[in-house]
């Protein structure tokens, strides 16, 4: 399931605390090739982007950088990411998500 969310890239815009940010997207997912990928895709596009190799530093990042968007790999080795996504839903009430249940890269870097 994907939710469509409409960030505002490589621009700033008013950010929760009232400041002025770049959209910051935080990628939890422990394959460090799909993540790598990720972030420099959403880098290029203007994105601030942060990466978490674990379901507990995830947490960990998603409570402490106020982040805009959290893409979330379901199979993760320390925590089920269902059971990671509810523990971030009782601490954090305002952000955008999209579950990646598998995603697959061949040798040649190809999704």
């Amino acid at each position: 399931m994907f939710i469509g969310v409409k960030l505002h890239k490589n621009k700033q815009f008013q950010n929760r605390q009232g400041g002025i940010a770049l959209a910051k997207i935080l990628i939890i997912e422990d394959e460090m090739k799909i993540a790598r990928f990720l972030e420099l895709e959403l880098k290029h596009e203007g994105y601030e982007v942060l990466i978490a190799g674990d379901g507990r530093l995830g947490l960990e990042k998603a409570l402490k950088e106020n982040v805009d968007l959290i893409i979330l790999d379901i199979m993760l080795p320390d925590i089920d990411g269902y059971q990671l996504l509810k523990e971030i839903k009782l601490k954090i009430s305002n952000f955008a998500l999209i579950y990646v249940p598998s995603l697959q890269i061949s040798a040649s870097g190809n999704i």
